[in-house]
C-alpha cells in the first residue's frame, strides 16, 4: 500500500498559483509606471518649454523698458504714470483676452503687486508692511508702462501671449513719497527705479523678473547721464 501524493501536489500547485499571481501584479505595475512616465515626459518637456520661453520674453521685455525709461528725463512722471512707454496696446487697466483663451485684468494684477489686493490701493493699503512690501510707506506704487503683446510691441520673435512690465519707486528710499524719485529726506535710494516684468505663455505658462536700475549721476550729482545700468535681476518663477 503506498502514500497518497494528492496533498503534497495540490500544495506546491498552490504555491506556484500565488508566485505567478505576484508576478504578474509586479509585471503589471511596472508597465503601468512605464506607461505614466512616457506619457508625462512629454508633458514635462512642454511646460519646461513653454516656461523658459515666457522667461525670455519677460526678461526682453523688461530690458526694452530700460531703453524706453532711458530716454525719459523725468523718472517722476513715469512714477506717477503719467508717462508711460510708446509701446503699450492703450489705457493701463481692464481686462486683456489672451490668444490661447485666458483672460488678464491689468487693474487686477497692478493692484495685487501694489496692495496684495485685486482692486485699487487706497495709501493706507499701500503702506501696510508684508513679505512682498517690507518698507511701509515707501512700498512701490507700481504703474504699468509697457504692456501688449510681443508683436505690438516689436518683439514677434518672442514666443507669448501678453508682456506687462511695471515701474515702481526704490524702497530703500526715506522720503514716504512712491511717486517721487529721491525727495528731499535722503538720498537713500535716489536714481533707482525697481521694474517688474510678467510674460504668459502657451498654456498658461508665467514668469516674471524684476530689476533695479540706477541712473548714472557722475561724478555731478545734479547732471545725469543719458542712459542706466542694471543694478540687480532676480527671476521670480510664476509671479
Amino acid at each position: 500500500m503506498g502514500w497518497d501524493k494528492r496533498p503534497a501536489q495540490t500544495s506546491e500547485l498552490g504555491a506556484a498559483l500565488i508566485v505567478a499571481v505576484v508576478v504578474i501584479a509586479l509585471l503589471s505595475g511596472l508597465g503601468l509606471a512605464l506607461l505614466l512616465t512616457l506619457g508625462l515626459e512629454p508633458r514635462a518637456s512642454a511646460n519646461q518649454r513653454d516656461g523658459a520661453a515666457a522667461l525670455y520674453a519677460a526678461d526682453a521685455a523688461l530690458e526694452l523698458a530700460v531703453l524706453d525709461l532711458d530716454r525719459s528725463g523725468d523718472w517722476n512722471a513715469v512714477l506717477a504714470g503719467t508717462i508711460r512707454s510708446t509701446r503699450t496696446d492703450g489705457d493701463p487697466s481692464g481686462a486683456r483676452q489672451l490668444p490661447h483663451g485666458e483672460t488678464i485684468d491689468l487693474s487686477t494684477l497692478t493692484g495685487h503687486l501694489t496692495c496684495g489686493r485685486p482692486g485699487g490701493c487706497s495709501d493706507g493699503q499701500r503702506a501696510q508692511s508684508s513679505v512682498d512690501r517690507p518698507w511701509g510707506a515707501n512700498n512701490p506704487r507700481w504703474a504699468p508702462f509697457l504692456y501688449g503683446h510681443p508683436a505690438a510691441l516689436g518683439l514677434s520673435h518672442l514666443t507669448a501671449d501678453y508682456i506687462v512690465v511695471w515701474v515702481g519707486d526704490d524702497g530703500a528710499e526715506e522720503d514716504g513719497d512712491p511717486t517721487v524719485d529721491g525727495g528731499a529726506a535722503s538720498g537713500a535710494g535716489r536714481r533707482i527705479l525697481r521694474l517688474r516684468a510678467s510674460a504668459w505663455g502657451p498654456n498658461r505658462a508665467r514668469r516674471s523678473v524684476e530689476a533695479a536700475i540706477v541712473r548714472r549721476c557722475e561724478p555731478d550729482p545734479a547732471t545725469c547721464e543719458i542712459g542706466s545700468r542694471v543694478h540687480s535681476w532676480r527671476s521670480l518663477h510664476a509671479k
